[in-house]
């Protein structure tokens, strides 16, 4: 993932790639259920919304 995640939670969400026992992992050939994919949605949204929340707190901006 491109940037430092000990400095910005947000960097999480650009995860470019997932290796799994060596192996790189095919993310986008995982598509999950339609309630997994709903459940994923709410979750990347909620996550928005702290990282604005903490950001504004601390004064920090992009």
């Amino acid at each position: 993932m491109p940037g430092r995640p000990d400095e910005d939670i947000a960097a999480t969400q650009r995860v470019e790639a997932v290796w799994q026992e060596g192996v790189r992992a095919d993310l986008a050939g995982y598509l999950g259920s339609a309630d997994e994919q709903a459940g994923l949605a709410a979750l990347r949204a909620q996550t928005e919304k702290v990282i604005a929340a903490v950001r504004d707190r601390l004064g920090i901006e992009l």
